[in-house]
C-alpha cells in the first residue's frame, strides 16, 4: 500500500513540473531570427574571388551554368566546391555583432583579414566582399565584417573551412574527363599484361583479350570506380612538347575508356617521390597519382575473370541434368494448382523442395580458386556433366567436372582452359546429389 502511495505522489510531482516547464516555455518570448550577412541567391552569384589564408586568390567564373577557374590558371572547376561556397554565402547569418565601430579591426585579426571572399551576382558590378578574421578565444566563432561597413559581427567557425580554399581546392581534380555511365570499353595495359574488357547488354563484361572469357562485373566495374574517384595530387605543368622527361612516352601503365563515341587515354609514367606522372589524352596538362591507381592497372587477369562457374541459381533455374557414368538425373521446375514452384524428377516424381534445391544451390555456388589454360586430360571423359537450363529455358550453359589427382577442375562449354575448383565444396556438392538419388 505504502509503495502504491508513492507511485501516485511522484506522478503529481511529475504533472506538476511537465506543466510549469509548459508555463515557462510558453512566457519566454520568441528569439528573433538571425540577419543574413549577404541579402543574395546563390544561383545568382556568377563570380567569386577567394583569399585562403595562405594569401593565394583564386578567381572564378559561371558559364552557362559551369564555373570555370580563370586566375591565376585557367581550368575547369571541382564540381562542388563554387556551389558549396555559394549556398554558404546565401545562408550565412550573424551569429552576435561584437562591435559597431571598433577602434581597431587589427584586434579582431581583420587587418588584413585571413580569409576574403568577393562575389558579384548576375547584372551587378559589385555585390560585397567578406571579411574573416581570427576566431573568438572560445574558437566557437570567427570575427567578420562586410567590407565597406565598420561593424565587427561573429560567424560560427566551421564555415571556415568552406570559404578557406586554394586554387587546387577549388579545381577540377579527376584524372579523367568521361561519363562512366558510356564506358562500354576498357583496355587496360601494365605489368606485361594487355586486357581488354567489353559491356556486353549494359549489365555484364565479357573479356575480350588475352582471352574470351566471362568478366567478373564487380571487379571490372570497381575499377572504373577507382579511375572516377582517384583525384590529380599535384599539377605539374599546364603543357609539354616533352613526354619523356615524365616517361610518358613509354608509359608503364595505360587505361582506355571508350564509349558514346567518346575516348579518354590515361597514361602513367615515371615515378614521382611516391606518386607517378600522369596524363589524359584530352587535356594537354601533366599531373601525377598515387600509386594505388597504378596497381590496379598491374591487377593479374584472375583478378578481372569471373569465379563463379555457374550462371543460374536456384530462383531461376527450371531444368537440371546430371550426367555421370552410371546414369543421368533430371530436375525440373513446374507449378502445382495453386500456382507454387515444385521440382519434379523425370519420371515425375515431385519432390521436397529443400532436398531438390539443396544440390542446385551448392553446384551453383562453386567458385574457381584459380584458372588453368590447358584442360586437364581427365577432362576428356568427365566424372560428372551438368547441364542447366535457366530464366524461363533463354538460357543454358553445361559444365564438365573431373578429378586430376587431388585436384578438381570444371570447363564451361563456352570459355577456354579449366577452372581449378575446391576440393570440399565439390565433395559437399556430389554428396548432396546423392541424397537426391536416395
Amino acid at each position: 500500500m505504502r509503495g502504491l502511495r508513492s507511485i501516485i505522489i511522484s506522478a503529481v510531482a511529475l504533472a506538476a513540473l511537465g506543466g510549469y516547464i509548459f508555463f515557462i516555455d510558453s512566457e519566454r518570448p520568441d528569439t528573433p531570427p538571425k540577419d543574413k550577412v549577404f541579402a543574395v541567391s546563390a544561383d545568382a552569384i556568377e563570380e567569386l574571388t577567394i583569399k585562403a589564408v595562405g594569401g593565394e586568390t583564386t578567381t572564378l567564373h559561371k558559364t552557362e551554368g559551369a564555373w570555370l577557374l580563370v586566375e591565376p590558371v585557367q581550368a575547369d572547376a571541382d564540381a562542388n566546391e563554387p556551389s558549396s561556397i555559394t549556398n554558404s554565402l546565401a545562408t550565412l547569418e550573424v551569429q552576435r555583432v561584437v562591435d559597431e565601430n571598433p577602434f581597431s579591426i587589427a584586434d579582431f585579426g581583420l587587418e588584413p583579414a585571413r580569409i576574403e571572399i568577393a562575389f558579384k551576382a548576375t547584372g551587378e558590378t559589385e555585390s560585397g566582399r567578406l571579411l574573416i578574421g581570427d576566431k573568438t578565444p572560445t574558437g566557437t566563432d570567427l570575427y567578420a565584417m562586410r567590407e565597406g561597413e565598420p561593424a565587427v559581427f561573429l560567424l560560427s567557425s566551421f564555415i571556415e573551412n568552406t570559404f578557406n580554399r586554394t586554387s587546387f581546392d577549388l579545381r577540377d581534380k579527376r584524372v579523367l574527363n568521361m561519363d562512366r555511365g558510356a564506358v562500354d570499353s576498357v583496355e587496360v595495359t601494365g605489368g606485361g599484361t594487355n586486357l581488354l574488357f567489353v559491356k556486353h547488354d549494359d549489365a555484364e563484361w565479357n573479356i575480350v583479350k588475352p582471352l574470351a572469357a566471362r568478366g567478373d562485373f564487380g571487379a571490372i566495374d570497381g575499377l572504373l570506380s577507382a579511375i572516377d574517384s582517384t583525384q590529380v595530387q599535384q599539377f605539374i605543368a599546364p603543357k609539354t612538347a616533352d613526354l619523356a622527361q615524365y616517361g610518358l612516352h613509354e608509359p608503364i601503365a595505360s587505361v582506355t575508356l571508350s564509349g558514346d563515341g567518346a575516348q579518354s587515354i590515361l597514361t602513367i609514367g615515371k615515378a614521382l617521390e611516391g606518386t607517378y606522372y600522369a596524363k589524359d589524352s584530352n587535356r594537354p596538362l601533366i599531373f601525377t597519382v598515387g600509386e594505388n591507381l597504378l596497381r590496379d592497372f598491374q591487377k593479374d587477369l584472375f583478378e578481372f575473370r569471373r569465379k563463379d562457374v555457374f550462371e543460374f541459381r536456384t530462383y531461376n533455374a527450371t531444368r537440371l541434368e546430371f550426367a555421370r557414368a552410371d546414369g543421368t538425373v533430371t530436375l525440373e521446375k513446374t507449378n502445382d494448382s495453386d500456382g507454387q514452384d515444385v521440382w519434379k524428377t523425370e519420371s515425375g516424381e515431385e519432390l521436397e523442395t529443400s532436398k531438390a534445391e539443396d544440390p542446385l544451390m551448392k553446384f551453383s555456388n562453386l567458385r574457381a580458386d584459380s584458372f588453368d589454360a590447358v584442360q586437364p586430360a581427365a577432362l576428356e571423359t568427365p566424372d560428372l556433366t551438368v547441364t542447366a537450363v535457366y530464366d524461363d529455358g533463354e538460357k543454358t550453359e553445361v559444365v564438365r567436372f573431373a578429378k586430376s589427382g587431388s585436384d578438381v577442375y570444371a570447363v564451361r562449354q563456352d570459355e577456354p582452359g579449366a577452372a581449378k575448383l575446391p576440393a570440399i565444396a565439390y565433395e559437399d556438392a556430389l554428396k548432396a546429389l546423392d541424397i537426391l538419388e536416395e
